[in-house]
């Protein structure tokens, strides 16, 4: 079975993503001090600064991502197993303090009841000036530490129906073989993933793995339907139709 991660390279620019990305670069332009980025899990927050990161650093700008469940030690851990640097993030934000460049810091997969990550969030508030972004679930925008401060809010929602068609083509044009899904069977999938494109992930790479190959196949709903439940993925409350019943 393949990985149920995004093709690599790959990130699906949808509307909320499109915005958010404008929301990061205006704080970064800017040197707003902080911003919350969430979203539902598997909704691509961390895709979506991974990207961000990578688009910022060919532009000659400087976005540090830490995750906060992994990287407690914070300022004085060594860069070089998270991006290629020989110093520590305080040593990095130092140097970008001095040169006056705009720098950004995220911390991804923040715990809203606190943890190590609110020192290093205060640290890096007070101290070095660099646009905070702090990535979590939707809860996170209720944190103790957030409260009374100025903080730009970036969202990131499941797509829309329309949003999950444009996901499966161009998921789908970008490295799959032969597997077409008609009308009946996109409805099916944009209900049993919700629009998450995690679960849109997942499923559509089980449908390659076991519909691709040889000639063009059409993929019908009940077929999407049957991996749905294999997966554990939610079933739509609708019934399918009964001429599919019979295929």
């Amino acid at each position: 079975m393949q990985s149920d991660e995004p093709l690599e390279g790959w990130f699906f620019w949808s509307s909320t993503a499109v915005e958010a990305r404008a929301r990061l670069e205006f704080c970064m332009e800017n040197r707003f001090p902080l911003a919350v980025l969430t979203g539902p899990a598997g909704v691509g927050k961390s895709a979506l600064v991974a990207e961000f990161a990578r688009r910022a650093s060919r532009d000659g700008h400087d976005v540090f991502v830490l995750d906060a469940t992994t990287d407690p030690a914070g300022l004085s851990k060594p860069l070089a197993t998270v991006m290629r640097s020989p110093g520590t993030l305080e040593e990095e934000l130092e140097a970008r303090r001095l040169s006056r460049r705009p720098v950004m810091v995220v911390l991804d997969h923040v715990d809203p009841s606190g943890g190590e990550w609110v020192r290093l969030a205060e640290r890096i508030s007070r101290r070095h000036h660099a646009t905070l972004v702090l990535v979590g679930r939707d809860d996170l925008r209720e944190s103790i530490w957030l409260r009374g401060r100025p903080a730009l809010r970036v969202e990131l929602d499941p797509l829309t129906e329309s949003g999950v068609r444009r996901f499966v083509e161009e998921f789908t044009s970008t490295d799959f073989e032969n597997p077409f899904f008609d009308d009946e069977a996109l409805r099916v999938i944009d209900e049993v993933t919700g629009g998450v494109p995690r679960d849109l992930c997942l499923l559509l790479q089980v449908c390659e793995a076991t519909f691709g190959g040889g000639a063009r196949r059409t993929v019908d709903a009940r077929s999407v339907l049957d991996l749905a439940a294999e997966l554990g993925l939610e079933r739509p409350v609708f019934e399918v139709p009964s001429t599919l019943d019979a295929i």
